[in-house]
């Protein structure tokens, strides 16, 4: 009755058929945003694939949530991670952004700049820090390339 040759199987036939699963629909938010979170690892990936050039969603962690956004343009590309309310200890942030060579790179939290290793692995950009980011309501990350 419910098989995936026949219909679809995440649409419930006794509610119309046009129903989702409530939670079911997040899945398109987290795929628009290329979002994927481990927070016994402490790690946070971002690759929005809409609007890539001028993004802005929520996220949630399941110990925090907040706002990412990205701008992107020829000559620069802004990230920004703002935890809202609750609580995650960073370790590592795995933004993709496209090509941009050997731009330089700049991470700040809540203004100042903090040392960080960077790696990139093809349009992958992979922020670990030296030591885990406490972040709580009001934090705000921010990655620049120029």
């Amino acid at each position: 009755r419910y098989k995936g040759d026949k219909r679809n199987p995440f649409a419930e036939i006794e509610c119309g058929h046009y129903y989702i699963r409530a939670l079911s629909s997040w899945s398109l938010l987290l795929a628009a945003m290329g979002f994927a979170c481990d927070v016994h690892s402490g790690t946070i990936q971002f690759a929005p694939s809409l609007n890539a050039k001028e993004f802005f969603a929520p996220f949630f962690t399941g110990t925090c949530w907040g706002i990412f956004s990205q701008t992107v343009t020829s000559k620069r590309a802004v990230a920004s991670c703002q935890i809202v309310g609750g609580k995650f200890v960073l370790r590592e942030l795995k933004w993709r952004f496209g090509n941009f060579g050997k731009a330089k790179v700049a991470v700040t939290i809540n203004g100042k700049t903090v040392k960080a290793q960077l790696k990139r692995e093809g349009g992958w950009l992979i922020v670990k820090f030296a030591s885990p980011v406490k972040s709580t309501a009001g934090t705000k990350l921010q990655v620049e390339l120029s």
